[in-house]
């Protein structure tokens, strides 16, 4: 899929699901009101735009070098900074060998809470691809409708053109 990051810029078609109505809304926006979406040539020019990633408890920046070593353990090293640091587990990210290629990052606050999301641009084929990476993201979020802590379910569902306005 080619200009991802356009696209990402551009209107999408919400589906918004509440405890409270048992109609589902329809709405049309952009990301930037639930999350923030940026690709970057590869994983160090993404800690290296976003220092905050990479510093330890004490507010030092971790090098680089420790974070992505060249070493027998170092798809370990890497792996342990991504679920310690940036809450990623296995399953769902990147690996050592990855490092180098272009990077969707996203961000998603959720009350307090920061959620982050690594996806390689190489892995999103299609316009499907796009839209189930961005429904990863933003299961994280959600307000808080009442004080049981259920909260209003959002999902994406379509990709407007450039200049569409209307559901």
């Amino acid at each position: 899929m080619e200009n991802i990051q356009e696209v990402l810029n551009g209107s999408f078609t919400f589906k918004k699901y509440s405890s409270y109505k048992a109609e589902v809304e329809e709405f049309v926006n952009d990301l930037s009101e639930f999350m923030k979406f940026n690709i970057y040539e590869d994983f160090t020019h993404l800690l290296e735009e976003n220092e905050y990633l990479r510093e330890d408890e004490e507010g030092n920046l971790i090098p680089l070098q420790d974070i992505m070593p060249n070493s027998m353990e170092g798809e370990k090293v890497f792996s342990d900074f991504l679920e310690e640091k940036l809450y990623i587990s296995d399953w769902n990210s990147l690996s050592l060998d990855d490092v180098g290629e272009a990077i969707i990052f996203s961000e998603a606050k959720a009350d307090r809470e920061t959620y982050v999301h690594l996806k390689k641009v190489s892995s999103i084929e299609n316009e499907l691809d796009l839209i189930t990476f961005i429904n990863e993201v933003i299961r994280d979020i959600g307000e808080v409708t009442h004080s049981t802590g259920v909260k209003n379910e959002y999902e994406v569902v379509k990709i407007h053109e450039e200049g569409v306005q209307d559901v």
